[in-house]
């Protein structure tokens, strides 16, 4: 079992069948990366408290999923790939994540733009992908 695990930095569950980030990799305490692309992911309720990394890209991700995901995350989130989801709008919640540097939303069908508070919060910015 993955739980055994217990010193597990970096995941790579992409390409499977997942629904959901599954809860028991809340009990991953040295997670950073995790990465769960090309799934079938529309929804996450659980935490992952030393993540860095967030990559989602190629599943089901909605803004009110986002909204959740912003809210259960830590603010030393460095990545956060959400590429090829459907994403309409950016959620305001995004600002609380000051230390991102990298943020990929392209593919999505996003309608608006970025909201000025948004971009203004995310300082150390390096990579923006729409």
């Amino acid at each position: 079992e993955i739980l055994e695990f217990k010193n597990l930095e970096c995941l790579d569950l992409d390409n499977n069948m997942f629904i959901t980030i599954p809860a028991m990799l809340a009990h991953l305490s040295r997670l950073q990366v995790l990465s769960m692309s090309n799934n079938t992911i529309a929804s996450c309720l659980v935490t992952l408290p030393a993540i860095k990394e967030l990559r989602l890209d190629g599943n089901m991700i909605t803004s009110p999923v986002l909204k959740r995901i912003l809210r259960l995350e830590p603010q030393n989130l460095t990545v956060l790939s959400l590429a090829r989801n459907k994403l309409r709008v950016i959620p305001v919640e995004l600002r609380r994540l000051s230390s991102l540097k990298e943020l990929y939303l392209d593919h999505n069908e996003i309608d608006g733009s970025l909201s000025q508070t948004v971009i203004q919060s995310l300082t150390g910015l390096t990579t923006l992908n729409l």
